[in-house]
């Protein structure tokens, strides 16, 4: 929109440069003059449709389904049914890798990192879920291996990993749920103190950890024998639950509308537990909030 602005007042400029004297009186380009007009008028109505725009997409209803949707797009397309798995090697000796940087570690090159473990017959472990902020030195991976393992090999297997500042929903789901957390969080500050705004944020949460109780992200990657070469921690659902939760009950558990749809949330996410994976967990918290 900024450019078409910007064309319209070009070209008007440039108009105005054709406008003359002539022997015959003033020459002034009327095609131009109208096509100038219209222009105008398409600018007018682009400028309220901007406008419009602007007041919908800030709304606190609108970021929300944004989020939520962009987080359960993200879980369906990597996350997959819970198998808890431990490779075996996991308890050999093994070389550590620390952080090449402080910043939030986004994942890895899984492709060029299969490479790596078969050419060199390796078996890797990344010892934090993506999404973690690691300091500049904290051991990060765990490599194992027969033969020693020479230092390119462990700059090539660091250089893997991606660390870089942000948190982008399509690259990590967990991002999506904090992003909810922190919006009901704001809603219940005092300078806000809108329960209603963050009751549309915990809905949403709770929405999204209803998938997310029987899915996480795959924790094992095979290589061509259907080895576990690659091995990655990933968040549990306890501990995103509670990270999620305690911060908004902290700061609404003295409101009605707030307790009122955490008992009734809770209790629908509980009976929906058929696997009665985490019955302790919802339980404990419906306690807490009759309290």
């Amino acid at each position: 929109m900024l450019g078409i602005y910007i064309g319209t007042v070009v070209y008007a400029l440039f108009l105005l440069s054709t406008i003359r004297d002539i022997s015959s009186g003033v020459y002034v380009p009327a095609l131009s003059i109208y096509l100038l007009i219209v222009l105008t008028v398409n600018d007018l109505f682009l400028f309220i449709y901007f406008l419009n725009y602007v007041t919908q997409t800030v709304k606190y209803e609108t970021v929300i389904n944004r989020v939520r949707f962009q987080t359960f797009k993200t879980m369906e397309r990597d996350f997959a049914e819970i198998q808890p798995l431990s490779p075996s090697w996991i308890q050999g000796s093994s070389t550590i890798i620390p952080a090449q940087r402080s910043d939030y570690f986004q994942g890895f090159n899984a492709k060029r990192l299969l490479e790596i473990s078969e050419n060199n017959d390796v078996k890797i472990q990344f010892l934090f879920p993506a999404g973690q902020f690691l300091l500049e030195g904290t051991p990060c991976i765990r490599v194992y291996g027969k033969e020693k393992l020479t230092p390119k090999l462990l700059k090539d297997i660091a250089d893997c990993a991606d660390f870089f500042t942000g948190q982008p929903i399509d690259r990590n789901a967990d991002f999506g749920f904090r992003h909810l957390s922190e919006i009901a969080i704001k809603a219940l500050s005092p300078g806000i103190n809108d329960p209603g705004t963050a009751v549309l944020a915990l809905h949403a949460l709770f929405a999204l950890f209803d998938y997310r109780k029987y899915h996480q992200l795959p924790q094992s990657i095979l290589n061509n024998k259907d080895e576990i070469s690659i091995f990655s921690e990933t968040s549990s659902f306890e501990k995103l639950f509670d990270q999620c939760l305690e911060p908004i009950w902290n700061y609404g558990k003295q409101d009605q509308y707030i307790q009122a749809t955490f008992l009734e949330m809770l209790q629908q996410l509980k009976n929906k537990d058929h696997q009665h994976l985490y019955l302790n967990l919802f339980e404990a918290w419906i306690q807490k909030i009759r309290r």
